[in-house]
């Protein structure tokens, strides 16, 4: 490959939100800026132009990054935000927290121990993908990506990607941020003329098996993807809008206990019944963080594991079919000892404005034809409600019909 044929990563898009009433949800126009009622946001000045691509090319959304708000008399506001890919909303599959305390999408410069971790992997952000251009590439000159469609689950652009932020409190209602929240991501932007160069590389075909722990009767996750590596198919592969039978995303997601927890109890971090919730266990659906995969035949597949533990909490772990993982409680965890933690490093370090990605989860758990939920435990005294969060991400796999 010539210099003349290089993919440079680029910004796909770059928003800036100075203002969000409270309670409210506002979303990025493309081009300019955008206020009502309260809340203001624009694209970042003299970065792009627009978030719409032009009909001759398609795009991979492959990083996520975020600037947390610090509203005017000093404070972090709660913020989040999700992404709408060509007029359809990702927000089932990944939610994002944008406030200082549960940062999700740091930017490389000001994480804990960046820039690249044990396996010399790129550190920072979210990064939704591995991009399909260079995996199908090295397929094509003999070097194999097992699971592909479980790897290239960036989203796949044909026409445009907007932000849509929300927060509760709001901010920038008396005056403006000291820092205002900003969401920038980031992909490679493929041309017709270059995907049939890689096309072929495109292997649609799962085996994937229970890392973590041998399950009797349980059989191994297996399918085969039907996604078709074209230009104008680029949406049915894993991460686009137009997938077929069976659904790849990348998935992340995070929640509050909605109300106080029991004293030594398991709470589930979920509102699904059968999966022992209650209905106000979480504030929203899209904040549940519970699966039931035997009935609806999808699976999950968990790669990070976080939690901004709450006063009083002991305890931290996964609860599948009933069974509390690890025995007999979980991980332990404080606020003063937490290797799960995530976003802000306080309170375990002085330090302001730096933050840890959400840790890896020791291994990888496969949930697949089970019932499974995050769940937070207590030291013998209640944990308050909205005192605890948890964060997971992970890549979700979709039967549909």
């Amino acid at each position: 490959m010539s210099v003349n044929d290089y993919i440079m990563e680029q910004t796909l898009l770059d928003v800036t939100v100075t203002a969000i009433a409270p309670g409210s949800t506002v979303k990025s126009p493309t081009t300019g800026s955008y206020s009502n009622a309260g809340s203001s946001l624009q694209i970042t000045n003299n970065t792009i132009s627009s978030t719409s691509l032009p009909r001759t090319v398609v795009a991979e959304a492959l990083h996520v990054y975020c600037v947390p708000p610090m509203d005017a008399n000093g404070s972090f506001p709660d913020f989040q935000f999700w992404f709408e890919v060509d007029d359809q909303s990702m927000e089932q599959y990944a939610i994002f927290d944008g406030s200082a305390d549960g940062l999700m999408a740091p930017l490389p410069n000001v994480v804990s121990g960046g820039p690249v971790d044990r396996d010399g992997m790129y550190v920072g952000g979210f990064t939704l993908g591995k991009s399909t251009r260079k995996v199908l590439s090295d397929m094509v000159n003999g070097k194999a990506t097992k699971n592909m469609p479980l790897e290239i689950t960036g989203y796949k652009i044909t026409d445009k990607i907007r932000v849509v932020c929300m927060s509760t409190a709001g901010f920038g209602q008396s005056g403006s941020p000291l820092v205002p929240a900003r969401i920038i991501v980031t992909g490679e932007i493929l041309d017709e003329a270059l995907i049939p160069n890689f096309m072929a590389g495109f292997n649609g075909y799962v085996y994937k098996q229970n890392l973590q722990r041998s399950v009797e009767g349980k059989p191994p996750l297996t399918f085969t993807h039907l996604g078709i590596a074209t230009f104008n198919n680029w949406n049915t592969l894993p991460g686009g809008t137009k997938q077929s039978q069976t659904r790849v995303h990348r998935f992340a997601r995070f929640a509050l206990n909605n109300q106080a927890t029991g004293t030594q109890a398991a709470y589930p971090m979920t509102n699904l019944p059968e999966l022992k919730g209650a209905d106000t266990n979480i504030i929203d659906s899209n904040h549940d963080l519970g699966f039931n995969t035997a009935k609806s035949g999808s699976a999950f597949i968990l790669r990070g594991f976080g939690c901004r533990p709450g006063t009083n909490q002991a305890y931290i772990g996964w609860q599948i079919d009933g069974n509390l993982l690890p025995n007999p409680n979980g991980f332990p965890i404080s606020s003063g000892v937490n290797p799960f933690n995530f976003g802000s490093v306080q309170p375990q370090r002085p330090e302001s404005n730096l933050y840890n990605v959400i840790p890896r989860y020791r291994g990888e758990l496969l949930v697949y034809g089970e019932q499974a939920v995050p769940f937070i435990m207590a030291n013998g005294t209640a944990i308050p409600a909205n005192s605890a969060k948890v964060a997971i991400d992970g890549v979700l796999v979709e039967k549909v019909s």
